[in-house]
């Protein structure tokens, strides 16, 4: 398949897909949602309101919907839109590419060394091995360096100005780059901070960075040294309450970042504890051009509950909006300390995966341009993977692999709805399917699950091939070719 076929068939099965990825591919119920009547337009289920349009569409008509839909959303993504930050991300980059950065890569160096100090130091032999036909002896040491990382934003800092093809450093409160785009014009660079600061402990980072070899001759003896070098870092994250980074061309801004961080219940020594912590989330990133990618909420909070909320726009008109929540129960402590990664690995394969850890109710809405939403539920996260871990061990026999097959589309719940109506188009299934391969004249059927739309009457189903072939979606994948063309002819 073409790359524009493949993309734009994408696009269209997104809009079912996007939902149904993360879940394995199974159907859902969908939330109630709220109609906006102020615009005349549909966010979401109507309640008891009925209209023409509230009904189940055939086949090919919800295609064409769908179809519809997906060139509606890609005309609202012209290449045109994004000139300004195309055409500065080109000059960005033959910057990166063309200038000298020791300047900056000493100061980046300088800047982490203020923020380790070292805790201590000590070797320790590992290994030895003797010859048996000659009188040489091999020793194997490890030396290790223990640091204390205190890694702030506020340590990096320093005001860069662009002049041929190098950069001049000179101090400052905040993180400055200045340079000028291929027109001339100034351009800025600013990573800044404010609000307060939290201390977040991580997990230790070690670092093998080297080794050496030496001998010694002791009387008719040969010794050989192998000396190994590590450095373990106990590091500690000062993450500031408000984190911003922005691009300005002449004064405008072009595109800005923010990032807002809260963080509680954490333990006496700063810890990440995953039972009780919590962590909250809000970025939000702004362009010139009016389009906004927002994540509004993203929170956790050890063995209650987690929630993702996330919006697109351009300018005032909501283009995407996806929410996921669900309640968290037996979270193991996994202290980010310094146990390192075989502690984090240790817990998640000893915790994680027994019935004390799950998310349960976990409830899924998408909604595209207040078209198409896709919502549903997953009644046990645990579960699911369960039932998908079985199936999958006994996919030789037909009657074990359907039972789990069956008590996955229980586990799940997830649906295709229009305009926001209440009326479910379709639901999204696993089924069975047999793959036949022949050795030695015999027969073997090994059992494969793939995602089926099914009508909610009950009258249609599909696999995600069948309904997404890309003969009866030809209009998106000329649109999208074209649009496609447009973006690599302003990106050369």
């Amino acid at each position: 398949m073409k790359r524009c076929n493949l993309f734009a068939l994408c696009v269209s099965s997104m809009i079912l897909a996007l939902g149904v990825a993360v879940l394995s591919g199974c159907d859902g119920e969908k939330e109630k949602l709220d109609k906006d009547k102020e615009n005349g337009q549909n966010s979401g289920g109507n309640g008891n309101q009925q209209n023409a349009d509230d009904i189940v569409y055939p086949v090919v008509k919800q295609k064409e919907f769908i179809e519809d839909a997906a060139i509606d959303l890609l005309n609202l993504f012209p290449a045109q839109n994004f000139e300004s930050q195309i055409s500065l991300g080109k000059d960005i980059q033959k910057i990166c590419d063309t200038y000298r950065w020791d300047n900056v890569e000493g100061w980046a160096d300088d800047a982490l060394k203020t923020c380790q100090t070292l805790l201590n130091q000590y070797s320790e032999k590992t290994d030895e091995w003797v010859s048996e036909y000659n009188k040489t002896r091999e020793l194997y040491f490890k030396y290790t360096s223990i640091y204390s990382e205190l890694l702030a934003v506020s340590n990096f800092t320093g005001h860069f100005v662009a002049n041929n093809r190098a950069w001049d450093y000179s101090p400052s409160e905040g993180l400055q780059f200045d340079f000028k785009d291929k027109g001339g014009n100034e351009c800025v660079i600013v990573l800044s901070t404010e609000g307060e600061n939290t201390n977040v402990k991580i997990p230790s980072v070690h670092a093998y960075y080297g080794y050496d070899i030496s001998r010694e001759e002791k009387g008719d003896s040969l010794l050989i040294y192998y000396s190994y070098y590590h450095d373990k870092y106990n590091i500690q994250l000062v993450i500031p309450e408000t984190i911003t980074l922005s691009l300005s061309r002449s004064g405008t801004s072009v595109v800005k970042l923010t990032l807002n961080t809260k963080f509680g219940s954490l333990t006496g020594d700063s810890c990440l504890d995953l039972s009780t912590s919590v962590i909250g989330i809000h970025s939000e990133l702004q362009m010139d051009n009016g389009y906004r990618f927002v994540a509004d909420n993203v929170l956790y909070k050890g063995n209650e509950n987690v929630l993702v909320q996330a919006h697109a726009y351009k300018d005032e008109d909501e283009l995407l909006s996806f929410e996921v929540s669900g309640a968290i129960k037996g979270m193991p402590q996994l202290l980010f300390a310094d146990e390192g990664e075989d502690a984090f690995k240790k817990y998640f394969q000893e915790d994680i995966k027994t019935d004390r850890s799950d998310v349960s109710d976990l409830n899924i809405k998408i909604d595209i341009h207040k078209k198409i939403q896709i919502a549903g539920s997953v009644s046990s996260l645990r579960k699911l993977w369960e039932y998908t871990d079985k199936a999958n061990e006994f996919y030789l026999e037909e009657t074990k692999f359907k039972q789990y097959v069956s008590s996955i589309n229980e586990t799940i719940d997830m649906g295709l709805y229009f305009n926001g109506y209440d009326t479910k188009q379709a639901n999204v299934i696993v089924e069975a399917f047999p793959r036949s391969s022949w050795y030695d004249d015999v027969e073997r059927v090994r059992w494969n699950m793939r995602p089926v739309i099914v009508l909610s009457d009950g009258s249609q189903t599909s696999t995600f091939d069948d309904y997404f072939d890309e003969r009866e979606f030809n209009k998106l994948i000329s649109v999208f070719e074209s649009l496609l063309d447009d973006y690599e002819e302003m990106a050369d």
